[in-house]
Protein backbone atom coordinates (compact mmCIF):
# COMPACT_ATOMS: atom_id res chain seq x y z
CA UNK A 1 0.00 0.00 0.00
CA UNK A 2 2.19 3.00 -1.23
CA UNK A 3 -0.29 4.67 -2.57
CA UNK A 4 -1.57 8.61 -1.46
CA UNK A 5 -5.66 8.66 -1.36
CA UNK A 6 -7.67 11.41 -1.47
CA UNK A 7 -11.17 11.67 0.76
CA UNK A 8 -13.54 14.01 -0.72
CA UNK A 9 -16.51 16.53 -0.06
CA UNK A 10 -20.12 15.83 -1.61
CA UNK A 11 -18.75 18.20 -4.29
CA UNK A 12 -15.65 15.90 -5.37
CA UNK A 13 -13.41 18.42 -3.85
CA UNK A 14 -10.09 17.27 -1.93
CA UNK A 15 -10.53 17.58 1.90
CA UNK A 16 -8.32 14.90 3.17
CA UNK A 17 -5.43 12.91 2.67
CA UNK A 18 -4.41 8.78 3.62
CA UNK A 19 -0.63 8.65 3.28
CA UNK A 20 1.04 5.22 4.18
CA UNK A 21 2.85 5.48 7.38
CA UNK A 22 5.95 5.19 6.34
CA UNK A 23 5.57 8.10 3.56
CA UNK A 24 3.97 9.89 6.10
CA UNK A 25 6.65 9.72 8.68
CA UNK A 26 9.88 10.55 6.07
CA UNK A 27 7.47 13.66 5.49
CA UNK A 28 7.91 14.54 9.39
CA UNK A 29 11.27 13.67 9.31
CA UNK A 30 11.86 16.10 6.70
CA UNK A 31 9.55 18.80 7.92
CA UNK A 32 11.37 18.98 11.31
CA UNK A 33 14.60 19.42 9.42
CA UNK A 34 13.53 22.55 7.55
CA UNK A 35 12.01 24.02 10.94
CA UNK A 36 15.61 23.34 12.32
CA UNK A 37 17.03 24.84 9.27
CA UNK A 38 14.37 28.15 9.46
CA UNK A 39 15.90 28.40 13.38
CA UNK A 40 19.40 28.60 12.61
CA UNK A 41 18.61 30.97 9.37
CA UNK A 42 16.12 33.38 11.67
CA UNK A 43 18.87 33.02 14.26
CA UNK A 44 22.06 34.09 11.66
CA UNK A 45 19.43 36.89 10.76
CA UNK A 46 19.02 38.27 14.09
CA UNK A 47 22.73 38.53 14.65
CA UNK A 48 23.28 40.38 11.51
CA UNK A 49 20.88 42.94 11.55
CA UNK A 50 22.13 43.43 15.97
CA UNK A 51 26.08 43.50 14.50
CA UNK A 52 24.65 46.05 11.40
CA UNK A 53 22.53 48.55 13.92
CA UNK A 54 25.02 48.17 16.63
CA UNK A 55 27.64 49.31 13.86
CA UNK A 56 25.32 52.04 12.33
CA UNK A 57 24.74 53.28 15.87
CA UNK A 58 28.54 53.51 16.54
CA UNK A 59 29.39 55.02 13.78
CA UNK A 60 31.45 51.74 12.23
CA UNK A 61 30.40 51.35 8.88
CA UNK A 62 32.66 49.46 7.19
CA UNK A 63 33.90 47.31 3.73
CA UNK A 64 31.86 43.90 3.76
CA UNK A 65 34.85 42.55 2.81
CA UNK A 66 36.43 44.02 6.03
CA UNK A 67 33.74 42.93 8.30
CA UNK A 68 34.39 39.77 6.99
CA UNK A 69 38.19 40.00 7.35
CA UNK A 70 37.41 41.24 11.13
CA UNK A 71 34.96 37.99 11.62
CA UNK A 72 37.67 35.83 10.52
CA UNK A 73 40.42 37.41 12.90
CA UNK A 74 38.58 37.79 15.69
CA UNK A 75 37.04 33.54 15.24
CA UNK A 76 41.09 32.38 16.03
Amino acid sequence: MNEVRYITNERGNPVEVILPIKRYRKLMDLKEQYEEKLRVLYSIKAGAEEVLKDRINNGLNQELSDFIDELEDNSH
